[in-house]
């Protein structure tokens, strides 16, 4: 798959499940100040892990594991 048609995917599964992510966040920290924070960090380490996505896999279930639990533990 092109380069750009693998960035197009990237970002159109980034972009449906970025609330899910932040939702997933935030039930796991609540009301901490820090939500907002361990999200971008998620989002900069889910492009830094950019060469790892396989197109037409589970964005989601892709993502949980590698982003979030890592930059939680960090808050």
């Amino acid at each position: 798959m092109a380069d750009a048609s693998r960035t197009d995917e990237f970002v159109r599964e980034f972009t449906k499940n970025a609330q899910r992510l932040f939702a997933y966040i935030f039930t796991l920290m609540g009301h901490d100040s820090g939500v907002d924070d361990v999200f971008q960090e998620t989002s900069v380490l889910a492009w830094e892990k950019f060469d790892d996505f396989r197109p037409g896999s589970n964005f989601l279930a892709w993502s949980l594991p590698d982003c979030l639990f890592s930059r939680v533990a960090a808050f």
